[in-house]
């Protein structure tokens, strides 16, 4: 299960650093990790888009709304698997 996470992590780091060349910013190997270091601690949008300012200028809030609706949809599939988990298991009893 381990490998899993890992696994999510990494292609999430992946598509940040793919997001933020979309957008034309200044991407090194350290800013993607700073960003999930802001999601696991859980920071809200508005110190997101405070603490990447100094990063990616005006391209912030367009990058900030982008990473906030796929931890969404990602949040969303988890608890889908979860709840698909749970009714199989009641099944089985």
């Amino acid at each position: 299960m381990d490998n899993i996470g890992a696994e999510v992590g990494q292609k999430m780091r992946s598509a940040i650093k793919a997001k933020l060349l979309e957008l034309n910013c200044y991407v090194d190997d350290e800013l993607p990790d700073y960003i999930m270091v802001m999601v696991a601690n859980k920071r809200t949008k508005s110190q997101m888009n405070e603490d990447l300012n100094l990063f990616l200028s005006t391209k912030t809030s367009t990058f900030v709304d982008w990473l906030h609706v796929v931890l969404k949809k990602l949040k969303e599939g988890f608890h889908s698997i979860v709840e698909e988990y749970d009714k199989i298991g009641n099944e089985n009893e």
